[in-house]
């Protein structure tokens, strides 16, 4: 399993096909070719925010153990474009040449993977 718990469905989403889960209550399932997820006693594929939350990836690849950890670390989705945003704003104003690396380096750390900066 997991040590990341996946606490949201768009984490569950992003997810390759054949992936594993297995929800709070117990019940698992199995990421399907058309985005939905495979559970026993459904004959149709469920929605992500079908599962009782948290979730964790059964057997984790180093691929989506990776995946997951970005998607739920620290960093959210709103935290993340914020920061884009300033980024831009930053480089559109024409920050001074000596402000380059600074923003360089805030980019950096948005794009690397979770602990690893």
């Amino acid at each position: 399993m997991t040590n990341n718990p996946i606490n949201n469905p768009a984490v569950l989403d992003e997810l390759p096909v054949g992936t594993e889960i297995r929800d709070a209550d117990g019940d698992a399932g199995f990421k399907a070719q058309g985005g939905g997820w495979q559970v026993i006693g459904y004959t149709w594929a469920l929605d992500s925010d079908w599962f009782r939350f948290p979730v964790e990836v059964v057997e984790p690849t180093s691929e989506t153990a990776e995946l997951v950890a970005d998607l739920t670390g620290p960093l959210t989705m709103p935290a993340l474009r914020s920061e884009l945003r300033s980024v831009v704003a930053d480089i559109r104003s024409g920050a001074a040449a000596g402000a380059l690396p600074e923003v360089l380096g805030r980019l950096e750390r948005l794009l690397a993977p979770a602990g690893r900066l």
